[in-house]
């Protein structure tokens, strides 16, 4: 495969390999070999370019050889930039001070400026009930509380792809929001939905 394209000028952040391909893949940016793997992946992964200064303003080929070995044949490619979050860099990162693995539980304990945090992942996988260790559902817990003896206000963000409720990252989705017995509930799933073919829901 080989294609043109042209810049109108060049990036200035990480640059990326952005792929998805079935098998054995060589990868050359204006002539020079910036990837070369074996195998196959199984959806999009990010590999970056150790030197942009390979890409030029104006017109750029990307060349791509695949050699296929077995099974079928597939190839997905592009650039991707890396983007600067700048709302975030006045944002301090949470220090975590403990965890502790159960059987059933995750508890992990972080110092956040004032406030202690601990996080819970809770997955019901009881041996002895077979209705409950059959329900793919784990429960994630949020408890903070002061450690120096005032008040705060506490915001937690709770952020989740799509990507968890799809079989490969390019499948289409929907999402929605709903109550149901006083529990907020947020739902996302693919817009097709063939049964026992491929995994589709995940809830909030």
């Amino acid at each position: 495969m080989r294609r043109k394209f042209n810049l109108a000028q060049l990036p200035t952040s990480k640059l990326f390999l952005k792929l998805f391909y079935d098998d054995n893949i060589e990868v050359y940016i204006n002539g020079t070999q910036v990837l070369r793997k074996r195998g196959w992946n199984d959806g999009y992964d990010y590999f970056p370019i150790a030197d942009a200064s390979i890409l030029k303003t104006g017109e750029n080929v990307l060349a791509i050889h695949i050699r296929n070995t077995a099974g079928g044949t597939f190839l997905d490619a592009g650039l991707s930039e890396e983007l600067k979050d700048l709302s975030s860099a006045s944002i301090q990162e949470a220090e975590q001070t403990n965890v502790k693995v159960t059987a059933t539980q995750t508890i992990y304990s972080f110092k956040a400026g004032p406030a202690d945090l601990n996080v819970t992942f809770t997955s019901p996988l009881v041996m002895t009930d077979l209705n409950l260790l059959a329900s793919p559902v784990s429960y994630i817990t949020y408890q903070a509380k002061a450690n120096d003896a005032k008040k705060h206000n506490v915001v937690i963000f709770q952020g989740v792809s799509t990507d968890v409720a799809v079989n490969e990252p390019n499948q289409p989705v929907t999402a929605n929001a709903y109550l149901k017995t006083g529990l907020r509930i947020l739902k996302a799933g693919t817009v097709e939905q063939p049964i026992l073919k491929r995994k589709a829901i995940t809830y909030v």
